[in-house]
């Protein structure tokens, strides 16, 4: 069963886990780990990206502009490109990519729009 998790809420949890002296791989693991019980897991990564990356407001409580807010949204991609996550599925890597990792593709094709939009 997936449950609906508020990305405000949850960027507010990750940033006081952080900043609360969390390792940043236990953060990230523990992202990984509860993503295939999210409902739209994809989303709601970019949904948490977009808050810490937002200015705080009523509805947005996450506290933008922290010191956190820059390696957690890294953190947020790095887990949402996670095979264990169930968002994404491996893609081919071009020849002439400048990198030798493996390359991966959101497989939501609406939270793969949305993200070309963020960029």
């Amino acid at each position: 069963v997936r449950v609906r998790v508020d990305p405000g809420r949850a960027a507010v949890a990750l940033t006081r886990a952080y900043e609360g002296g969390e390792k940043y791989a236990d953060v990230r693991g523990a992202v990984v780990s509860c993503l295939p019980r999210v409902k739209d897991a994809a989303n709601f990564v970019l949904e948490c990206v977009e808050c810490l990356a937002s200015p705080p407001s009523s509805t947005n409580p996450a506290p933008a502009a922290s010191s956190s807010s820059v390696p957690l949204i890294q953190l947020l991609l790095e887990a949402l490109s996670q095979p264990q996550g169930g968002c994404v599925v491996p893609a081919p890597r071009p020849v002439f990519a400048a990198t030798d990792g493996a390359a991966t593709e959101v497989t939501d094709p609406v939270a793969r729009a949305r993200a070309a939009e963020m960029l």
